[in-house]
């Protein structure tokens, strides 16, 4: 379980103390702006970098800071969805991303304030766009038999629940609750799903997982499964700035990927997407209406009442 999109496997070799460091003199200056939705509702706890700002240098994704009060907020990059009025007003130039931008802070701002048990409590879509994203990408691309397909898919779906559990062994029965949760949204039967994750430990990381997947799926194929493979793979099914790189970290990190699921499923502009494609194919219009309403619910948390 990562605590921020910079943990991930995709985005770990970025340096950001400096940008840190800056960003905590913007707040401190009352350089940072609150940020607020398109539709001009404020939010708590998260701030966005205005084109004024010039001694930080540009992120990619959402940032938290901790301020000399204790306090921690997330920060996003803002400058080029923004535009510069010849009045000093700043203007929303690039809605898409603004807004997509804004929902990932907003995601990763709750993930870090105890809404990391709603958010992994949203309905099947989430569960089976993820496994089926990962399974497919893997069997598409090596050519596996339908058998081991299936096992893929229990493994990936064993691989996204373990996303929501700190860095401790899985206690109790916990693992068969995790099986009958991968029969009941992807379909594969537990005397399937519980040979091949009994024995695994929490799997915390994309390495984890493709070792699971090569160790408990004994095919020669497998054995050039690795992260950086993975990442190729399964990375380019998204539009926008740092496209790519968002993908890669939502195979890590939960709030990423819902704000991904959530933005194909309401934003027209993303209809292309290969992403948003398979969430349409697994989207019935009831979980659709489920998975809406259990986000709009979590999001509400953080409006500035």
């Amino acid at each position: 379980m990562f605590n921020h999109t910079y943990d991930t496997t995709a985005c770990s070799a970025y340096s950001m103390r400096d940008i840190k460091s800056a960003l905590v003199k913007a707040k401190i200056n009352g350089e940072l702006e609150n940020c607020v939705t398109v539709e001009g509702r404020r939010l708590n706890g998260i701030f966005y970098v205005t084109p004024y700002s010039k001694a930080i240098g540009p992120f990619h994704h959402p940032v938290e800071i901790e301020l000399t009060n204790g306090e921690r907020v997330i920060v996003v990059d803002q400058r080029p969805n923004l535009s510069l009025q010849r009045t000093g007003e700043t203007k929303i130039a690039q809605s898409t991303h603004y807004t997509f931008l804004t929902l990932r802070g907003m995601l990763e701002y709750l993930w870090r304030h105890d809404g990391m048990e709603d958010l992994q409590h949203l309905g099947q879509i989430p569960f089976r766009v993820y496994a089926r994203w990962l399974s497919e990408s893997i069997v598409r691309r090596l050519g596996l038999p339908p058998d081991e397909q299936q096992r893929v898919s229990a493994l990936a779906g064993y691989f996204y629940q373990c996303q929501f559990l700190p860095f401790a062994d899985l206690k109790g029965d916990q693992k068969l609750q995790m099986a009958v949760k991968i029969r009941n949204y992807v379909g594969i039967p537990t005397d399937v799903t519980l040979p091949l994750i009994d024995p695994l430990i929490i799997l915390n990381d994309l390495s984890e997982f493709c070792e699971a997947v090569r160790e408990m799926i004994p095919n020669p194929r497998l054995n050039k499964l690795n992260p950086a493979f993975l990442i190729s793979i399964c990375s380019n099914v998204w539009f926008g700035p740092a496209a790519k790189e968002v993908a890669a970290a939502a195979l890590e990190y939960p709030p990423a990927f819902m704000a991904m699921v959530y933005t194909a499923m309401n934003d027209r502009t993303m209809h292309g997407a290969q992403f948003t494609k398979l969430v349409e194919s697994v989207s019935k219009p009831q979980q659709a209406t489920e998975f809406n309403t259990g986000m709009r619910h979590c999001l509400e948390v953080v409006y500035d009442v």
